[in-house]
């Protein structure tokens, strides 16, 4: 008998875990469209975690800093500058 299927094809770690994003996102869109009490939530962490604290901290530092610039660019269109 002879076997007439391609050798096996090997993928490199980038396109496994493309593919492996690609089915996660199809079951996330499969459940947002078939189950009707579907909801996103945010994870609950422990409080006092230290990543919470750092993400927090960046997290204020990052909109203090939007808001400079969008308080910056408020004042540079209101007189005019540049």
């Amino acid at each position: 008998m002879i076997n007439l299927a391609s050798p096996p094809r090997f993928i490199d770690y980038n396109q496994l875990m493309e593919a492996n994003r690609n089915a996660q996102n199809l079951q996330l869109a499969h459940e947002i469209v078939f189950n009707k009490d579907f909801q996103l939530q945010l994870p609950e962490y422990e409080k006092g975690r230290y990543e919470i604290t750092f993400s927090l901290f960046f997290d204020k530092k990052f909109f203090h800093l939007v808001s400079q610039k969008k308080f910056m660019i408020q004042c540079i269109q209101h007189f005019g500058m540049f």
